[in-house]
């Protein structure tokens, strides 16, 4: 496992300093052939012995240990605004405990960087979360190291190895979308492209300022076309916050090639609110994509915007 500390090509200086009483961490490398980059990115990592890259998110996995490193990119996003999101108090109602945070600067770049050492508690287990927040020519990249507590004296240096040998240029262009496989349109629609998902591989669409959000996501792992309604209608009941889902609409029908199965619901999530549910999923070899869409505002318009971009979808 430690063969990364031995095999690290390149010329690493870490030199920490004080800097409003934060560490600022300064990193200086080079680029060499046991970087790896990261799709949809510029940046470019030394992946640890026993990671493979993952086929649900950008980033690599280790199944023997639990632990992973996710690429997240969220577009047109503000720094700052990201930043002082990231606060003790906003994170703790996530679940999340924040340790300490650290400024960090790579080459000299006019990117912004700060590091959050966290800890958060997942399905009964406790894990260690190193966030690297790091501003991007397109809006801000989130690199996620996620690790087993009860290995943390190991993987503490493992993990900080991969932020520390973290190289990216900012002369390479930027195509966030080359790590989806597939295309979405909202073409003839007021909804708008507002985010790339790369930790979960999807896109996020909505109406400014109305709170209509549409997501589309790929889940590699097989879903039965045998009965698509009833897993259809089973996905959308794991909405978040939702207590009951009544389905009014549902229609079989073939989206580039691919069976598929479109629902329209009305819903009630806690607190008594209630909201307008669409949702369509399609199923591939090995895989199935799911694109659905939550209306608050009771408007029926918004399904049918739902609708339309959601049956745009095409794979590459």
């Amino acid at each position: 496992m430690f063969s990364l500390v031995k095999s690290v090509a390149i010329i690493l200086l870490f030199c920490p300093k004080l800097v409003f009483g934060q560490v600022e961490v300064q990193i200086m490398n080079l680029q060499s052939d046991k970087h790896v980059r990261l799709k949809g990115s510029t940046l470019n990592i030394i992946v640890p012995e026993g990671f493979v890259a993952s086929s649900n998110f950008v980033g690599f996995q280790q199944q023997e240990s639990g632990s992973s490193i996710v690429l997240n990119h969220i577009e047109n996003a503000p720094y700052e605004e990201m930043i002082n999101g990231f606060t003790k108090e906003a994170l703790a109602t996530r679940g999340v405990r924040l340790i300490k945070t650290d400024s960090v600067n790579i080459n000299h770049s006019t990117r912004k960087g700060r590091l959050l050492h966290s800890t958060i508690s997942a399905a009964g287990n406790e894990y260690s979360r190193k966030i690297l927040v790091l501003s991007s020519p397109t809006g801000v990249d989130l690199l996620v190291c996620n690790y087993p507590f009860r290995i943390s004296s190991e993987y503490d240096l493992i993990m900080g190895l991969v932020i520390r040998t973290l190289f990216f240029s900012d002369e390479e262009p930027v195509n966030p979308d080359e790590a989806l496989d597939f295309t979405l349109s909202s073409e003839g629609t007021p909804l708008i492209r507002k985010n790339i998902m790369l930790s979960t591989i999807g896109l996020i669409y909505s109406e400014d300022d109305k709170g209509e959000v549409l997501m589309a996501t790929k889940s590699v792992r097989p879903l039965s076309s045998d009965d698509l309604q009833g897993a259809s209608i089973a996905l959308a009941k794991t909405l978040p916050k939702l207590v009951d889902l009544k389905v009014t609409e549902r229609n079989s029908l073939e989206v580039d090639g691919m069976k598929a199965y479109e629902i329209v619901g009305e819903a009630t999530y806690q607190g008594a609110i209630k909201g307008l549910v669409y949702q369509l999923i399609t199923v591939t070899e090995g895989a199935y994509y799911r694109v659905g869409g939550e209306s608050k505002s009771l408007n029926k318009a918004h399904i049918e915007d739902f609708r339309k971009v959601a049956r745009t979808l095409r794979r590459k």
